[in-house]
């Protein structure tokens, strides 16, 4: 039985950073990273659902290769 310390939300979270941000990591690894973190967003801090909801479909087109359109600030 695994007795090592538990995985906690801001754990996972921050592992599932690491593998989207890796450059070694497969870019189908690095996209499913992305889109497990949106169904965390409201048990860590609900503000950051609805930026998350715009930047993370750009960031999954930059992984597949797509030309992004130049974004309004």
């Amino acid at each position: 039985m695994f007795q090592g310390p538990l995985l906690t939300l801001q754990t996972l979270l921050a592992r599932l950073f690491v593998v989207a941000r890796s450059p070694v990591v497969d870019s189908k690894l690095q996209a499913t990273a992305l889109l497990l973190m949106p169904n965390l967003h409201s048990r860590i801090y609900r503000a950051v659902g609805a930026m998350w909801t715009a930047e993370i479909p750009l960031l999954l087109q930059c992984l597949q290769g797509k030309v992004l359109v130049e974004r309004e600030r």
